[in-house]
């Protein structure tokens, strides 16, 4: 039979020694570690709030800090749960959402082909309205030119930013180091793209290196992400080099 003994004090879970009398009783050990992780965790915020004098909510069981239980595994052989933090990032704003001009301009530079200076020109009336059903061409009878143009535009970007970010995603897509993709403001007031992944292999490294050096930019790898804490890594591209 497998057994866990838990110490208490007024800190928490002190220690956790898992143990077995037979032979057979040793094989559930890890499974007996696996399946209290969580317990054990709740068992400690409990322990600590209630010394600290915080009544725990009815209904709810929500640790404070961001801080858990985990199962440990060494190459296939469970050993006793460890307590870890849970370190996420701030997430970034939608990649349409106001595009920096560094990226805009080099994104231009290697794909214009003569047309983009017109892309953020007013279309004329016949032009907004050449592709709409007749309700809505009824509809908008009053409505002046400037204001069908503004309906047109893009919410967060021009039409110029927004093709610059559909012709790189474009560009990218068979990339899998550039998945939930966005913009960060630094500190110094810069914006840098933020890409987080799940991962990629060193073809996908070697081709994020080269598309670094085609348009100008550097890159950073850090393992705190935003999207999915713990099963992404984030990618930091700045035009910096």
């Amino acid at each position: 039979m497998a057994t866990l003994n838990i110490e208490l004090s007024k800190k928490g879970v002190d220690r956790v020694r898992a143990g077995s009398e037979t032979v057979s009783g040793s094989a559930d050990v890890g499974e007996l570690i696996k399946a209290s992780a969580l317990p054990l965790r709740l068992l400690n915020d409990a322990v600590v709030d209630h010394f600290n004098g915080k009544a725990p909510t009815e209904g709810t069981e929500t640790a404070n800090e961001p801080e858990v239980w985990v199962a440990t595994s060494i190459d296939g052989e469970y050993e006793l749960p460890r307590k870890i933090n849970v370190q996420t990032a701030k997430l970034p704003r939608d990649i349409f959402d106001g595009p920096p001009g560094w990226f805009v301009s080099a994104v231009q530079q290697q794909f214009d082909d003569g047309t983009w200076a017109d892309l953020d020109k007013p279309f004329s009336r016949e032009q907004l309205l050449e592709n709409q059903t007749p309700e809505f061409v009824a509809q908008h009878q009053k409505t002046t030119t400037e204001e069908l143009n503004e309906m047109a535009r893009a919410p967060f970007c021009t039409q110029l930013e927004e093709e610059a970010v559909r012709v790189f995603t474009n560009f990218v897509s068979s990339n899998r180091l550039f998945d939930h993709m966005g913009w960060i403001e630094t500190k110094k007031g810069s914006d840098v793209l933020i890409s987080e992944p799940y991962g990629g292999d060193m073809k996908d490294f070697q081709d994020l290196r080269a598309i670094c050096d085609q348009f100008g930019w550097s890159f950073t790898v850090t393992g705190v992400s935003g999207y999915f804490p713990s099963a992404t890594l984030r990618i930091e591209v700045n035009p910096e080099l």
